[in-house]
């Protein structure tokens, strides 16, 4: 009995020093996004190499990729292949080390769990687990506030108070102002009047005078 409790122990301590030692990559992306932003999906290698590949498969109802966007950072050179809508590859090399690489995606459609899985991973490395979920919800709108009523613009109480003040209706003494000083049947100006009536007491007078 107690061999048999041994073995089984020393079993287990020889599974635990072997998953410990089993080299892990992870992938990870944005959890949740709005429909029209865009989601970076992260593949990362537990050491760092002089090269990477790694293919990404996903929804193309709901995602769109974009083009171009796989990164490895420290000067590598990707190249990639996008030609099959819901699968991308991309694979980098260069002279110094690079441990993660990103890829770039537009969510399109609203979803509760949209999966992105990763394969082809090169250096290999175990992927536990090889896929994650994306949510995309639908993007806010502002609430209208107006109620179907139009905006009042800026100054325009200002401009219909300017407007009345311009409109005043004519007061009697503007009217009294533009009155023509004639006399209204004869039309002879009120100055004319009196100039012919002082000449005619200047010759009164002076008749009167000569007497």
């Amino acid at each position: 009995m107690k061999k048999i409790l041994l073995g089984i122990v020393t079993t287990i301590v020889v599974l635990a020093i072997a998953i410990t030692n089993v080299n892990a990559a992870t992938v990870s992306a944005t959890k949740e996004v709005k429909k029209g932003e865009k989601v970076t999906v992260t593949v990362e290698l537990k050491d760092p190499a002089t090269k990477l590949r790694a293919t990404v498969s996903y929804d193309a109802s709901k995602f769109e990729y974009v083009a171009n966007s796989a990164t490895c950072g420290n000067g590598a050179l990707v190249q990639e292949n996008a030609t099959t809508a819901g699968t991308v590859t991309a694979s980098a090399a260069t002279t110094a080390t690079v441990q993660k690489m990103t890829f770039t995606f537009i969510a399109k459609e609203t979803t509760d769990a949209s999966n992105f899985t990763i394969s082809n991973l090169n250096p290999s490395e175990t992927i536990d687990p090889a896929t994650v979920s994306v949510k995309v919800v639908e993007e806010s709108k502002p609430e209208d506030n107006n109620n179907g009523n139009e905006t009042q613009k800026p100054g325009q109480e200002e401009n219909k108070g300017d407007q009345t003040q311009t409109q005043k209706p004519s007061t009697t003494d503007d009217k009294k102002e533009k009155r023509p000083t004639v006399i209204p049947q004869a039309g002879v100006p009120y100055i004319s009047l009196v100039v012919v009536g002082m000449a005619i007491v200047a010759i009164v007078s002076v008749k009167k005078i000569v007497k």
